[in-house]
C-alpha cells in the first residue's frame, strides 16, 4: 500500500514536492542495499574513485548493507585498492565484511571476503567488478577507504585468468608493478558508450575529488585543464551522479542520492530555510532572496544531510559557518530576476561518496531545456505553511516556454534568463526549497547537469508554473567563474 503525502517550496516565494511512501520494510527486504547501492562508469584511465565506508571518515553503523558495481571499457579491467581498513576481524568473516566479486556476479557466488584490519587490491576477470561491504547487527563500527581505477589490457598482456586476482598487505604493490609493464594506449573513441546492465539498480559512485590518481604508479597527477585566462581550473571531475532507478515526484531520497544538494540552516532551531548546490570545494549557489531574507539566527550550509528531524541531524553530516556570501549584483529584489547567490563556507567540503560537486553547464551554455524533465531536490513542507520533511524529498517538474510563466506573472517580470517549470503529477516545489537545484540529466552521459536555481512559485502544487534561474546563461557561468577564482569546480 502508498501512502502519500504533498511537498513544496518558496521562502519569500516558494514551491512544492508531493511524496508517495511505499512499503518500506517489505521493499528493504527485496533489496538489501536500498538506501546505498551505487554504480560507477570508468571512462578513464588515468582517474581514480574512492570506495568509502559510509560515515567515512566517521565509524559506520551496524546493520548496513552497500554494494558498488564498477564497469570501465572493453579491452581493460577495474583495479580496487584498499589502503585503508579498520574493521574488527570474525572467524570467515561472518560479521562486518568486504566482499568482491572479480567477475561481477551479483550472486557473489566467486566472491572473496575481506576483514581483517589489512591493506589489499584486487583485479577483475574482465572489465566489470561488485564490491559488497555488510555490517552486523552487534558491530562496533569501523570504517574504510578503497580506490577504483581502470588499467587497458592488450589481447597479448601476460594478465591471464591463472594470475592472482587478490594481493594482500606487502604484496599490494605488485598489482601495480604487473600492470605498469602494460601498454596504455587512448581509450577507443567511443567508450562512453559502454553500456550499462540495464537490470540492475545501482547508484553512480562518487569521485573523490578534482584531482585523479593514476592506479599503476601509486602518484599523484594533476589532470586538470588549466585556464589561464581566468586563472581557474576547470576539472572534468566525477559529478552530477545520481540513482539510477526511476525519479518519482515527491519521493523520498536514498542516502547519498544527491551529494551536490546541501540545506541551508538557522543554528539555533535546525530550521532548514533554503537548499544550495555545492560548486567547489568551498562554495555554494544558492538564491539571491536565501541570502536577503534570511531569517533572524546564525546561518550555516549543511551537507550529507539526508535525514533532518527536530533540529537533529543524520549521521556523518556536517555543519559549515558562512564566511562570506556572493549576491549576484543585479539582483532585482522587487522582480526577483537574477535571484542567485554564492555562498563560501569556512572550512573545506572533503569530496566521496556523501558530498560531490554539482555539474556546472558550461558545454551547455545558452541551452534552455524547454521540452524537457529537471528534478528538484530539497526538504521544502509538505504543503503550503505545512511542516518539513524528515528526508530529502525529490520532484519531478517539466521545463515549459518562458511565455506561459508571462501569463502568470506578467511579462515585466520574466526574463529569458529564468527556466519555467510545472510539476508532473501534481509534484511542486515549496517553501524551504528555494535556492535548491533543478538538474537535467543528460543522457548520453548518464549524468545530472546543475540546469536552475530554484526562485519563487505561487503556493505549492497549485499547478502554476514556477519560476528558477537558468544556469546555462552565459553571463550567470562567467559571475560564478569570477566569484569562484582560483577553486577548481565540475564540468560534464
Amino acid at each position: 500500500m502508498w501512502l502519500c503525502s504533498i511537498l513544496l517550496v518558496l521562502q519569500t516565494y516558494i514551491f512544492v514536492l508531493v511524496a508517495c511512501e511505499g512499503n518500506k520494510n517489505s521493499e528493504a527486504q527485496e533489496n538489501p542495499y536500498k538506501d546505498c547501492d551505487f554504480q560507477q562508469s570508468i571512462q578513464s584511465v588515468v582517474t581514480s574513485y574512492y570506495i568509502q565506508s559510509p560515515n567515512y571518515p566517521d565509524k559506520y553503523q551496524p546493520n548496513t548493507n552497500c554494494r558498488w558495481y564498477l564497469k570501465t571499457v572493453k579491452n581493460h579491467k577495474v583495479v580496487v585498492h584498499c589502503n585503508q581498513v579498520e574493521m574488527y576481524e570474525s572467524v570467515n568473516c561472518t560479521d562486518d565484511s568486504i566482499t568482491i566479486s572479480t567477475s561481477a556476479d551479483e550472486h557473489l557466488s566467486d566472491a572473496e571476503k575481506f576483514c581483517a584490519p589489512l591493506n589489499f587490491a584486487a583485479v577483475s576477470d574482465k572489465n566489470e567488478m561488485i564490491v559488497v561491504f555488510s555490517s552486523a547487527n552487534t558491530s562496533k563500527g569501523g570504517l574504510f577507504s578503497c580506490s577504483a581505477g581502470a588499467e587497458h589490457v592488450p589481447n597479448d598482456s601476460k594478465i591471464h585468468s591463472s594470475q592472482k586476482k587478490f594481493l594482500y598487505q606487502r604484496d599490494v604493490s605488485a598489482v601495480s608493478q604487473d600492470l605498469n609493464d602494460l601498454e596504455q594506449p587512448p581509450l577507443p573513441s567511443n567508450s562512453e558508450q559502454s553500456s550499462l546492465p540495464d537490470k540492475r539498480r545501482y547508484k553512480k559512485a562518487a569521485h573523490a575529488s578534482a584531482v585523479t590518481t593514476k592506479i599503476t604508479g601509486g602518484a599523484h597527477h594533476n589532470s586538470d585543464k588549466w585556464n589561464t585566462k581566468e586563472n581557474q581550473t576547470v576539472t572534468e571531475c566525477d559529478c552530477g551522479w545520481t540513482s539510477n532507478s526511476r525519479i518519482v515526484s515527491g519521493e523520498s531520497t536514498g542516502r547519498h542520492e544527491f551529494p551536490s544538494v546541501a540545506a541551508l540552516v538557522i543554528t539555533e532551531t535546525g530550521r532548514v530555510y533554503c537548499g544550495g548546490a555545492v560548486i567547489t570545494n568551498r562554495h555554494i549557489l544558492t538564491a539571491a532572496h536565501c541570502i536577503a531574507e534570511q531569517p533572524p539566527g546564525s546561518p550555516a550550509a549543511l551537507t550529507n544531510g539526508h535525514e533532518i528531524w527536530k533540529g537533529k541531524y543524520s549521521n556523518g553530516s556536517r555543519l559549515f559557518e558562512f564566511q562570506q556570501t556572493y549576491t549576484h549584483p543585479n539582483y532585482n529584489k522587487k522582480l526577483v530576476t537574477n535571484d542567485l547567490a554564492i555562498i563560501e563556507v569556512k572550512g573545506y567540503f572533503s569530496f566521496g561518496e556523501s558530498v560531490a560537486p554539482a555539474c556546472l553547464p558550461f558545454k551547455y551554455q545558452g541551452t534552455t531545456f524547454i521540452g524537457d524533465s529537471v528534478l528538484a531536490a530539497g526538504w521544502g513542507t509538505l504543503s503550503y505553511g505545512g511542516r518539513q520533511p524528515s528526508f530529502l524529498q525529490k520532484a519531478t517538474l517539466q521545463v515549459i516556454p518562458t511565455a506561459n510563466c508571462s501569463e502568470v506573472y506578467g511579462r515585466q517580470r520574466i526574463r529569458d534568463t529564468q527556466i519555467c517549470a510545472i510539476g508532473v503529477n501534481e509534484s511542486d516545489t515549496c517553501q524551504g526549497d528555494s535556492g535548491g537545484p533543478l538538474l537535467w540529466s543528460d543522457v548520453r552521459k548518464n549524468r545530472f547537469i546543475l540546469a536552475g536555481i530554484i526562485s519563487y512559485g505561487i503556493g505549492c502544487a497549485s499547478g502554476k508554473p514556477s519560476v528558477n534561474s537558468r544556469i546555462s546563461v552565459p553571463a550567470y557561468l562567467r559571475w560564478i567563474r569570477k566569484i569562484t577564482k582560483g577553486y577548481r569546480f565540475c564540468v560534464m
